[in-house]
């Protein structure tokens, strides 16, 4: 088990690292402001892949004839058909994204990124439905060499471009690696179907995922949007780089946790009582990957945003840890979506994550109306995240029926630790003076984090096991 977690762990932490490299030699080699132009390539290529998200990857994973040859051609084929409408919608967009995000002379830059939605559309299959024994390192392995292979790029890139561009061919570059590498660690030839049984269950499957995808694109990018395009381009810049930099640990832990939990939840759907042990294991594993982010993002912005970045990115540091918090409620509302999609309950993740918009639409408004700045947009985030563990708990209750009684201890002393970390730095970033001396306050936040990792009762139990079973 704790050799397949390693594969996990190992090949998702470099994956982010490099991403994390990627943006570090950008940022130094372009400047702010073409920095969040580049922005503005991620998140145009999340809107458009995100409305259409169907997570047929997912699928594989889930459904018990996973195996099936014939399911795998319809999923291929279906992939296909979607990557290229997308790509033809990005094309046709591609004036109204840069002018919304006031930069309409980039427009032909969003036209070219839209290669990308392409090379997307012609994946192979096989690196996912490995994942149902439990075989991660083909996915580990094409999930890296793409953003390993585009960071070397950036070098003979910047002897044409000294601007955007360098990152525009950056992402087309690790795109188009992350297809050929997709093919060559495949076991089964690539084949393509259009099956309507195939496709009707991906839509099945894939509606409330498809929508929740829209949602998501607000979730991770909406804010971007409004600091980009009320607030400034270079606010927009150091925005998303602490964004990204509160994302780089959560995606290492998050894209180690669900395709580690999800094929053993998915085998043991008909066992109420098995599923119910992982439903919770799950979650307490989600809150775990939520308090590292904690730990490593107030470390990071302590000793290492203004050596690596330098100056100019200085203020970052002030929204690193309000957004490190954001990350943890959303990982734990994660785990409980996790469970759901295991019994193929996919609209849990679609309501949870309305909470957040519907708190995004009240921050806009105050940003534009009562003249609100950065922190509004952070709050907003915050209070939408607790809304929705709220109601992605009720609804895991209601739909599968899952006592939520052995996750009260783990649930207070997260919810304690959360508190204690809000009150002090609103006391440090806020108050002028502050109501508890700072060392002790921070003494209090180290405790309370050491008491919320012991309450992950269930999940140390499952590791200390070292049983996990999934398909056979």
């Amino acid at each position: 088990m704790f050799r397949k977690l390693l594969v996990l762990i190992s090949g998702n932490a470099l994956g982010s690292v490099l991403v994390f490299l990627r943006n570090i030699v950008l940022a130094r080699m372009i400047g702010v402001e073409d920095f969040g132009i580049a922005a503005t390539f991620a998140m145009a290529t999340a809107v458009i892949e995100m409305a259409a998200q169907l997570g047929l990857n997912q699928l594989i994973v889930q459904a018990d004839d996973g195996d099936d040859p014939d399911l795998q051609k319809g999923l291929q084929g279906f992939q296909l058909v979607r990557g290229l409408i997308l790509a033809g919608v990005m094309v046709a967009c591609a004036q109204l994204i840069a002018d919304f995000m006031r930069i309409g002379h980039v427009a032909w830059a969003f036209q070219v990124l839209a290669l990308s939605r392409v090379f997307v559309a012609l994946l192979h299959f096989d690196m996912y439905r490995m994942q149902r024994k439990m075989r991660y390192f083909p996915l580990m392995l094409v999930n890296n060499l793409g953003p390993g292979l585009s960071l070397f790029a950036l070098w003979p890139l910047s002897w044409f471009y000294d601007d955007y561009r360098v990152a525009l061919y950056a992402i087309l570059t690790q795109e188009f690696l992350r297809l050929v590498f997709s093919h060559l660690v495949a076991e089964r030839p690539y084949r393509v179907a259009f099956n309507r049984a195939v496709i009707a269950k991906c839509l099945s499957f894939g509606w409330p995922l498809m929508l929740n995808g829209a949602i998501l694109f607000m979730v991770f990018h909406g804010e971007k949007l409004v600091v980009g395009r009320e607030l400034g381009i270079e606010v927009l810049a150091l925005y998303a780089l602490a964004v990204t930099l509160t994302m780089v640990p959560m995606m290492i832990l998050v894209r180690t946790i669900e395709p580690f939990f999800l094929p053993q939840q998915a085998a043991a759907k008909s066992d109420p009582v098995r599923f119910a042990t992982l439903t919770y294991v799950g979650i307490e594993a989600n809150m775990f990957g939520g308090l590292v982010v904690i730990a490593t993002t107030l470390l990071l912005s302590v000793w290492l945003v203004v050596p690596i970045f330098g100056p100019d990115f200085a203020g970052i540091t002030l929204f690193l840890p309000w957004l490190a918090m954001v990350e943890a409620l959303r990982s734990t509302k994660g785990g409980v979506a996790m469970a759901s999609m295991a019994q193929a309950r996919t609209q849990n993740a679609l309501i949870a994550n309305m909470c957040r918009i519907i708190a995004l639409s009240i921050s806009w408004w105050l940003v534009v109306n009562m003249d609100h700045g950065v922190y509004t947009i952070i709050g907003g985030a915050l209070v939408g995240e607790f809304v929705g563990v709220l109601v992605s708990l009720v609804m895991l209750r209601s739909q599968v029926g899952i006592s939520l009684r052995p996750l009260i201890g783990s649930y207070a002393c997260n919810g304690a630790l959360l508190l204690a970390l809000i009150s002090h730095f609103i006391s440090v970033q806020v108050l002028a003076q502050p109501v508890i001396d700072p060392m002790i306050s921070t003494g209090i936040c180290a405790a309370l984090f050491v008491v919320a990792m012991a309450s992950l009762r269930e999940f140390w139990r499952h590791m200390a096991a070292r049983q996990a079973t999934a398909y056979q």
